[in-house]
């Protein structure tokens, strides 16, 4: 066919040469100012580069002064637990009323779910969206997603549009169902439904008329119903209500529950990082997605979904930072097992532990199974047999062990303990970092620059020292006392385990190791498994679990829940009364407040 090539012309696009298309029809997801069905405008928070506004934005009014009505279908502020939280610092809610754009994992998800899994994996291939563990965490913190929807993104957005427009062309009577000659009525049909499923939710009456525009100007200008298809689905997958999706409520001005089709979204895209299925659109549009119960019910439904464990199996991935093991540069000197191959196992490892412990008996598991998978290469780091007695090897390779008494859990995996290696040692400090940001939550300051010279040379004076000895001056000598005394110990705790993880009695120079630590809260630990038992016991394993994963659920860095907040509280408070699965926790995270009411912000 002759290709349409499309500009960009304030504050509308046009079909160049061709079609003048209405602003009304064709809006630009990066806009200055966004439409939302109702009348509602919405104006992105703070400023930006480029086109572009906030990949998340608050609400603002209607531009003609009244309150916004919503098309995402009516509900109240009953059904949520309003008991107040003690003992914490803050509210409940965790952001105003937003639009909080799509990733593009969940863009591709939601390509797959309108038009099958071939477009969908030739987009991630095209635009190299990569897999699921290849996400940061919260999805829209890593640089190329970005917290501004600014010119890259706004061009990825409009190739993948274009590139689904296309595909329905080339498609057209498989994808459409429509006889050949088509009828403009038949074609119509097909996009009404395909709008609704994109939008996730009903069509207003002025949504119809803008795509119903587009049809009938294309169809005027080149005489064929299979083009006007194609440029009005071009137009749906470029709307803001198809790239964002919102968190408005009923009354942009009032502290509410969102409506049901939003909670439907949000539920689903926290989950599965895909749409609402046919079922939960189903309860928003019957009622049945009003009240904490009816999304616990919801929850429950799609956590036994491969899609929602895929999703959160590789959220929990990224979230212990398991991915920076494939950059880890190990001296083959040093460690001369160590090999890509010997790599790959232990990422594949890591995989499996966490998907087996995520999803069979309590959180605190992640800390404390001795449970693992080994194949060949693992085992012979490990020490033990292979294959092992009573375990038969998979496709890949890898069985079923129990290991001994030294091992606990993430904190002795190997991939985790490789991730946060030098090249020639493990790093205490780094290990120590990393057990505070993903298992306690613990603030770490800013390493002060300023400060670099005083560490170079303390370096050289402990060069020949014991990382005991290197921590003891870092965790007595001011100013490097401030954080280390905070980081130091968890470091020390894992200092019998090498450089790629491998248990060891003594440091290279043959130095007896003491892993004995006294924690920040003064308790004692002699073991790796001591410290996992006390800090699951205690509950800062699952509270920290519960900020990340209410992080994780927002979406977005910029909104950060302090692990001491009511959110985080009324969770916990909830979780506690439960099971306390990892299950048990995102299902209270779903059902929360937090999730599901919105302060209206900036417009009170």
């Amino acid at each position: 066919m002759n290709e349409f090539s499309f500009r960009r012309r304030a504050p509308h696009l046009m079909l160049s040469g061709t079609v003048a298309l209405a602003a009304t029809a064709l809006l630009p997801a990066c806009q200055a100012e966004l439409a939302p069905p109702g009348g509602m405008t919405m104006t992105p928070s703070g400023s930006s580069t480029g086109s572009g506004g906030s990949a998340t934005t608050a609400a603002a009014g209607t531009t003609d002064g009244t309150t916004p009505s919503s098309t995402n279908g009516g509900v109240g502020t009953t059904g949520f637990d309003s008991t107040p939280v003690e003992n914490c610092t803050g509210s409940t809610l965790g952001a105003p009323k937003r639009m909080v754009r799509l990733t593009y994992n969940q863009l591709a998800s939601s390509v797959k779910a309108l038009f099958g899994d071939e477009l969908a994996q030739q987009i991630k291939t095209t635009f190299e969206i990569g897999s699921l563990s290849d996400r940061d965490f919260p999805p829209l913190s890593s640089p190329r997603e970005g917290s501004l929807f600014i010119d890259s993104v706004w061009r990825s957005t409009d190739a993948i549009a274009k590139r689904v427009g296309q595909h329905v062309f080339d498609n057209f009577a498989t994808v459409t169902g429509c006889t050949d000659p088509p009828s403009a009525e038949c074609a119509q049909t097909y996009l009404a439904d395909l709008a609704e499923r994109a939008f996730r939710r009903p069509l207003t009456e002025r949504e119809w008329t803008r795509l119903l525009q587009v049809f009938t100007e294309t169809q005027t200008a080149t005489g064929t119903v299979q083009q006007a298809t194609q440029f009005t689905t071009y137009a749906i997958m470029q709307s803001p209500h198809f790239v964002y999706r919102t968190e408005f409520g009923t009354n942009v001005y009032a502290e509410e529950v969102l409506a049901p089709y939003e909670l439907a979204s949000q539920l689903s895209y926290f989950l599965t990082d895909g749409p609402p299925d046919d079922e939960l659109l189903l309860a928003a549009e019957s009622g049945q997605l009003t009240t904490q119960e009816d999304l616990r019910l919801q929850a429950d439904r799609l956590l036994a979904t491969p899609a929602a464990r895929e999703n959160l199996q590789a959220a929990v991935f990224a979230y212990f930072e398991i991915p920076s093991l494939s950059d880890v540069v190990i001296d083959p000197g040093v460690a001369p097992d160590f090999t890509e191959g010997l790599r790959n196992s232990m990422y594949r490892e890591t995989e499996l532990f966490i998907n087996h412990a995520l999803w069979n008996g309590p959180l605190g598991n992640l800390l404390t199974s001795r449970t693992t998978f080994v194949n060949e290469n693992l085992a012979n780091l490990y020490g033990i047999a292979y294959p092992p007695a009573g375990s038969a090897p998979d496709a890949d390779g890898f069985a079923q062990v129990e290991l001994d008494a030294n091992r606990a859990g993430l904190l002795t995996n190997p991939g985790f303990l490789t991730a946060r290696s030098r090249p020639d040692v493990p790093s205490v400090v780094g290990r120590g970092i990393l057990v505070n940001a993903t298992v306690l939550c613990a603030e770490v300051p800013v390493f002060p620059e300023n400060l670099a010279e005083v560490v170079a040379e303390a370096d050289a004076m402990f060069a020949d020292s014991s990382e005991r000895e290197k921590a003891d001056y870092r965790m007595k000598t001011p100013p490097c006392s401030n954080c280390h005394t905070t980081i130091d110990p968890y470091g020390l705790a894992l200092d019998n385990f090498d450089v790629i993880g491998k248990y060891r009695a003594t440091d290279p120079q043959g130095r007896q190791i003491d892993a004995s630590v006294t924690l920040p809260d003064g308790t004692v630990t002699t073991t790796v498994p001591d410290l996992a038992n006390h800090v699951v016991v205690s509950g800062q394993f699952a509270t920290c679990m519960a900020k990340h994963m209410i992080d994780y659920a927002l979406a977005m860095v910029s909104v950060d829940i302090p692990a001491n907040s009511c959110a985080v509280k009324a969770v916990m408070d909830k979780f506690n009364t439960t099971p306390q699965t990892f299950s048990d926790l995102v299902r209270e995270i779903a059902a929360s407040a937090t999730m599901a009411v919105r302060s209206p912000g900036g417009m009170q």
